[in-house]
């Protein structure tokens, strides 16, 4: 008969400050490739565009009111308070913050640590292929 054994290790979580990416935004990106997350703070007034990601995302509106703007609409859209926006990979999004109050949102997605290794690996893959193609001519 097997005895099954459960060991337990307490781990403490790691708290992240956050690094700096453009004005306005700070980038949290944990020791894990599954996501990462973006705080974007944004005074009255201000506009911040954040760049296409390899990756879907979702932006999750916390406080204030702006707009969005994805680079595929001639319009943006009316963003305020627990409005949640999915963004598909490669789109650049347009933020502006509008009334008295800073808007404060988030994105999350797939962390581009992972994202870019798989396209390096992938580009790596590609060379060898064409090479072995060659070899084979």
């Amino acid at each position: 008969m097997f005895k099954q054994y459960i060991f337990c290790m307490q781990i403490f979580p790691e708290i992240l400050r956050g690094v700096p990416v453009q004005p306005y935004v700070r980038r949290y990106t944990p020791p894990t490739d599954e996501f990462e997350v973006d705080c974007c703070l944004l005074p009255p007034g201000e506009v911040v565009v954040m760049p296409p990601v390899p990756g879907p995302s979702i932006f999750l509106v916390m406080t204030g009111e702006g707009e969005v703007q994805a680079d595929s609409m001639s319009d943006g859209e009316k963003a305020k308070e627990s409005d949640v926006f999915f963004v598909p990979a490669h789109t650049e999004v347009r933020l502006s913050a509008c009334g008295h109050a800073s808007m404060q949102l988030y994105r999350a997605g797939v962390n581009s640590r992972a994202l870019y290794a798989c396209n390096a690996a992938a580009a790596g893959k590609r060379s060898q292929l064409q090479n072995i193609c060659e070899v084979a001519s």
